[in-house]
């Protein structure tokens, strides 16, 4: 049986910040209103996004990690590693910023019981994956030690099972 894949037109849209926190040391979740993103975003999909004012000239792609259609919201969870993802962590809540998508074909959609399987950013595009799935997921996480495994919060209720690893095993096995 294959899908049906519709290619609707990407749009770029000035989205205003609703809410801009941190989630871990150099970890921040930007949640900004994209009603028309948000309309089409499927999960696995990301958005490039350009800060309105100055540098950087280049859009930043970040992963899409929820959507809220009916209220019109895109989440984005990002790393603060560079000049760029510096100056999008010091935007307030109110400043817009241009998003560009939703890019890319997303993850397939068609298993019955998906095991998600991620590490480190790779976690971020699974929320809104496991959110599709309603309840019938399990995941494997795994970071680099405790501090980086603010995950689980994000998906409870969201998947059946959390199973965490870590590299230095100071959580999961």
């Amino acid at each position: 049986m294959s899908a049906v894949v519709i290619h609707l037109p990407k749009v770029a849209v000035d989205a205003v910040i609703l809410r801009h926190e941190t989630l871990a040391k150099d970890m921040k979740k930007l949640v900004v209103a994209a009603a028309a993103i948000a309309a089409q975003a499927a999960p696995g999909q990301f958005i490039q996004l350009k800060i309105k004012e100055g540098e950087p000239l280049l859009r930043r792609p970040i992963s899409i990690a929820a959507v809220d259609a009916a209220a019109g919201t895109v989440d984005l969870i990002y790393r603060v590693v560079g000049k760029g993802t510096k100056d999008l962590a010091n935007l307030p809540v109110g400043a817009v910023v241009n998003c560009l998508g939703p890019l890319g074909h997303g993850f397939d959609l068609a298993c019955q019981s998906p095991l998600l399987v991620g590490g480190g950013m790779g976690i971020a595009p699974l929320i809104f994956l496991a959110e599709s799935f309603a309840g019938k997921a399990s995941i494997l996480m795994g970071g680099r030690n405790q501090d980086e495994m603010f995950w689980p919060a994000l998906y409870e209720g969201s998947v059946q099972n959390i199973h965490i690893t870590t590299d230095d095993g100071s959580v999961g096995s």
